[in-house]
Parts: C-alpha cells; structure tokens; sequence
C-alpha cells in the first residue's frame, strides 16, 4: 500500500513539475513575443519620422507641379503579422487597443505608400492627377504624424488605453493641427517656388 502511495506521489509531482515547466516556457515566450514587438515599434517609429520629411517633401513638390520628392517608403511588420496572434489574450486591455490601433495605421500608410509609388511612376501632369496626388500626400502625412503619436505614447504609458485608439476629442484636435500643418508646408512651397522647393530636396538627399 506504502509502495502505491510512493508511485502515486512520484507521478504526480513529476506531472506537476512538467506543468510547472510548460508554463514556464510559455511565460518566457510571451515575454520574449512583447520585447520583440516594443522593439520593432521603435524600428517602426524611425521608419515613421523618415516618411514624414519624405512627405513633407513630397507635398512642396507638389505644389509647384514638380516630381521631385522623395518616395515614402513601406513600413515592415513582421513581428506583428507573425507572433501578435499569439499572446494577445495575455496583453492588458490597454496593450491591445493600443497595438492594435498603431499596426492599423501602419498598414494603412503601407496602403498609401504604394498609391504614391504608383502615382509618382506614372507622372501624370493634368491638373486632376495634381489635385488627386495632393490630396494623397496630404492624407499620408497626416496619416504619418498620427501614427508617430501613437507609438511615442505606447512606449511612455504601455499599459494606458491610448487616447489616439479611441479617437477622443484631444485627438482630433491635434490631428486638426497636423491637417493645418500641411496648408503651412503648402504655402512656403508657393512662396519659395520651384527653385526653392528643389534646394530643400537637395539638402536632404
């Protein structure tokens, strides 16, 4: 009887302990997931500040019905796209909302991107071609200075809902403002011409 109590005991504490380290090695992997994904947000963040000079750019050039700015470029989520899956039921509420939101902006700048890599290839000069790659270049920045928002408060206040993924009025506010700020980008563009829209490409190149 003593030996059977002995086996019983001797199974259960070795289950207990393959469950212990099962649980473990899936804890050390979600926390491995979240790193790789805080990370890539910060690749993401760089890829960001890049496409706004490239837009800011872009919509000076064309202004003065030039095809002289830089192409955005596409911003990869790799990480994302594979592993966000599968730890998304451990994330706080705020974490998900907040992933989610900012990766959703991302691909609808990668969506932008291409429109703008197209239009730039096809360098149609009508005035209804000028009009339409305006209003793109205007929608992707705007797009882009959103999406820089969302990841500089993901990174300072991970676990917070953010307030960007929930359109509050704040951020409709400072989205107004980054709108305002392509009118200003215009305007200097009309005033310092061709020329002058030209030797600020240069500088950057």
């Amino acid at each position: 009887m003593t030996s059977a109590f002995v086996t019983l005991g001797a199974v259960l504490l070795g289950w207990f302990l393959g469950q212990g380290a099962t649980l473990l090695r899936q804890w050390r992997d979600r926390r491995r997931i979240v790193k790789a994904l805080t990370e890539e947000l910060l690749d993401c963040e760089s890829y960001v500040r890049r496409n706004l000079i490239n837009s800011e750019l872009l919509i000076q050039a064309i202004e003065v019905k030039a095809f002289l700015g830089f192409a955005p470029i596409l911003v990869p989520q790799t990480v994302f796209d594979r592993y966000y899956g599968d730890i998304v039921m451990w994330l706080t509420r705020g974490e998900r909302m907040s992933f989610a939101a900012i990766h959703a902006r991302l691909k609808q700048m990668n969506g932008m991107c291409e429109q703008i890599v197209d239009k730039l290839s096809r360098r149609e000069i009508d005035e209804k071609a000028f009009t339409s790659f305006s209003e793109l270049a205007a929608a992707f920045h705007t797009t882009a200075k959103v999406t820089l928002q969302m990841i500089i408060f993901h990174r300072r206040h991970r676990r917070k809902i953010n307030p960007w993924a929930q359109d509050t009025a704040e951020a409709k506010r400072m989205e107004n403002e980054f709108m305002a700020e392509v009118v200003k980008l215009r305007m200097e563009a009309s005033r310092i011409g061709y020329e002058g829209v030209k030797k600020k490409i240069l500088a950057h190149e």
